[in-house]
C-alpha cells in the first residue's frame, strides 16, 4: 500500500533532528510503551506549536496527525500539511 501522506517526514527527520537537538535539550520517557508497528494514539500535552515538530523527531516511527478540514481550503496549507 502506497503512502499518500507523510512523504516528507523522513527527510525532515534527517535534516531537523540535529538542528533541534543542538538548540534544545529533548528528553523522552517510556518509549518502550510506544508500539513500533500498528495503531497507537499519542497525545502530547501541546505546550507549544513546536510539539508538532519534536514528536516525530523523538519517536522511532512515522506519525500522522489529525487536522481541521479548513486547513485544506488555503493553497499553502493544502500543499504543506499532507507532506
Amino acid at each position: 500500500m502506497e503512502r499518500t501522506a507523510g512523504k516528507a517526514q523522513g527527510v525532515a527527520r534527517v535534516v531537523l533532528t540535529p538542528v533541534f537537538r543542538s538548540l534544545w535539550r529533548v528528553t523522552t520517557e517510556d518509549l518502550a510503551n510506544v508500539p513500533s508497528t500498528g495503531g497507537a494514539i499519542i497525545a502530547p500535552n501541546h505546550i507549544s506549536v513546536l510539539d508538532s515538530f519534536f514528536l516525530p523527531l523523538t519517536l522511532p516511527r512515522r506519525i500522522t496527525y489529525v487536522g481541521k478540514a479548513e486547513y485544506m481550503d488555503d493553497w499553502k496549507t493544502r500543499y504543506v500539511f499532507p507532506r
